[in-house]
């Protein structure tokens, strides 16, 4: 798997996204509760392992209402921006809808060869971890347009609608 840097995909897809992004809103419903400090936490979509990552204080757990179930870490000030909560659940959990659109891309070949990559790659988070990509996957740019991240296809598809 090529590693790409996140510059280069920055410099890359920021221009095409602004020009033909597409927006969108997560329309599924997420579980959260506070995550312990240095817990663990690996994301798994249905491709496989996508990120793993150690929660600092403030961090929240979020497991996402798809057939894969992947759980992953936002930053609690984020996280009040985006979502608010429809209801309490047990053991610290509660349920959230996301009140927050999204502006991304759908990778397609073309990138990939625009790239001078051949299939699937790796590149740096805004938050210094390595994803990887595969054709098909959302390209989607950060809020604060710091960077890019990605989301697999079908997780994509199963929990966002175009605005």
């Amino acid at each position: 798997t090529m590693a790409v840097s996140h510059e280069k995909i920055y410099d890359y897809f920021f221009p095409f996204l602004k020009e033909s992004g597409k927006k969108y809103r997560k329309t599924s419903l997420v579980k959260a509760k506070l995550a312990e400090p240095g817990q663990e936490v690996i994301t798994k979509t249905s491709d496989g392992v996508e990120i793993k990552c150690k929660a600092t204080k403030g961090d929240l757990l979020i497991e996402n209402q798809t057939s894969t179930g992947e759980v992953y870490l936002m930053k609690g000030d984020k996280f009040e921006k985006r979502y608010q909560m429809k209801q309490a659940l047990d053991k610290g959990w509660a349920v959230y809808q996301s009140n927050f659109p999204i502006e991304a891309i759908q990778l397609e070949t073309k990138h990939l060869t625009d790239l001078g990559i051949d299939s699937e790659f790796e590149f740096e988070t805004p938050w210094q971890d390595t994803m990887k990509a595969l054709i098909g996957d959302f390209i989607v740019l950060s809020s604060d347009d710091s960077g890019f991240y990605r989301i697999a296809q079908k997780e994509f598809l199963e929990t966002y609608k175009e605005v």
